[in-house]
Formats: structure tokens, C-alpha cells, sequence
């Protein structure tokens, strides 16, 4: 490990550490005594299977232009750049994930940017096609839509998803 990592790796504890402080170890043993186990354990299964399906957009997204490219050798970088964006504000861990793929699998950053593009703008098509379809689930206690009404407005929400 490097100078540089092993400072991230300290600087990383010791925001954990600050967080830990200022919340307090009480507050935090005591919800955790609350957490049933099974749950915790589905969600990080959740996560982990999340994580893996996103690195495979990506390996998806870059094939075209990288033949040689495999998955095993994009998904450390990727795990990388992941946690870099969930650490930095406003995803300005997307731009170090440039960079990473840059350095360790010599892939043009321009090539990586149309990547990053096509994939964020994919999630926001997806998460404004789920808001859609939520909102659509609870109209009815708002404004009092009828069944049938939000029936036809979701099956038409779903069919331009798939069109799209």
C-alpha cells in the first residue's frame, strides 16, 4: 500500500471516528440491538448484488471500445470510483472515476466520460420512470384519482419505459 492510500485509508477512520463521536457508541449499540438480523443481511446482499450488476454496465458500456476489456480487471477501479462518489459531495467522485480508469486500465477519458453519460443518464430515465409509477400509486390519496384512471396512466408509463 502506498503513502497515498494509507493517508486516504486514516483519513477515512477518522471521519468514521468523528461520526462515531458526535453521534455517540450508546445511540449506536442501542439500534443496533433493534436491527433484526435477517433484514441487515438481505439489504447488504441487496447492495452487494447491486454493486456487482452496476459494474457490469459499465463493462457494457466500454466492451464496444474495449475488446480486451474484461470484468474482473474493471470492477476493483470501479469499486474504487464507487466509493469515491458515496464519500465526495455532488458526485465529484464520478470525475475521479475518470481518472482511475485512465490510470489503471489505459482507457481514454473521453471514451469514459460518454460512458459516464450514457450511465447516469440511464439512472435518472429509471429513477424519474419509478417516481412516475410511485406517484401514480398514491395519487389517490391526494386528490382521489380513480382506480381506472391510474390503472391506464401506468400501464401507458410502463409501455413508454419499455419503448424508451
Amino acid at each position: 500500500m502506498n503513502k497515498k492510500s494509507l493517508l486516504l485509508l486514516i483519513l477515512g477512520f477518522c471521519i468514521l471516528g468523528a461520526l462515531i463521536f458526535s453521534v455517540g457508541t450508546k445511540d449506536i449499540i442501542d439500534t443496533l440491538k433493534d436491527v433484526k438480523i435477517e433484514y441487515l443481511m438481505l439489504g447488504i446482499a441487496f447492495f452487494v448484488i447491486s454493486l456487482f450488476i452496476k459494474a457490469l454496465r459499465w463493462y457494457v458500456l466500454l466492451k464496444d471500445a474495449y475488446p480486451e476489456l474484461r470484468y474482473q480487471t474493471l470492477f476493483a477501479p470501479y469499486l474504487f470510483g464507487y466509493a469515491l462518489s458515496a464519500s465526495l459531495p455532488a458526485k465529484s467522485g464520478d470525475i475521479a472515476r475518470l481518472g482511475v480508469k485512465k490510470h489503471y486500465l489505459d482507457i481514454k477519458i473521453g471514451d469514459s466520460a460518454a460512458a459516464l453519460f450514457c450511465y447516469r443518464i440511464t439512472d435518472y430515465l429509471f429513477v424519474s420512470l419509478f417516481i412516475i409509477i410511485s406517484f401514480f400509486f398514491f395519487l389517490d390519496d391526494y386528490i382521489g384519482v380513480s382506480q381506472n384512471l391510474r390503472s391506464s396512466w401506468i400501464g401507458f408509463v410502463l409501455a413508454f419505459g419499455i419503448i424508451w
